[in-house]
């Protein structure tokens, strides 16, 4: 979505703010005043899964798994 004033960013506000948990930083708001773009996605069909212990080095924010490491969960 393209945020093309600042009564977007207020609908949005309302309408998700309980779904994106922005009330857990306190400047979450305040932080996107100035956000040209807006991307949610909504996600269904969630499993819990054990957690996953991985040895991380980088500052990367993600880490991708391969099936062949048997570190996944999941039900083949």
């Amino acid at each position: 979505m393209q945020v093309t004033s600042k009564a977007d960013l207020q609908i949005v506000k309302e309408k998700y703010s309980a779904q994106i948990c922005s009330s857990a930083v306190e400047s979450f708001w305040r932080d996107r005043e100035d956000s040209k773009y807006i991307s949610l996605i909504g996600v269904e069909c969630t499993k819990t899964i054990r957690p996953i212990e991985i040895e991380k080095r980088d500052r990367l924010s993600w880490v991708v798994l391969k099936q062949s490491t048997n570190l996944l969960p999941f039900d083949s």
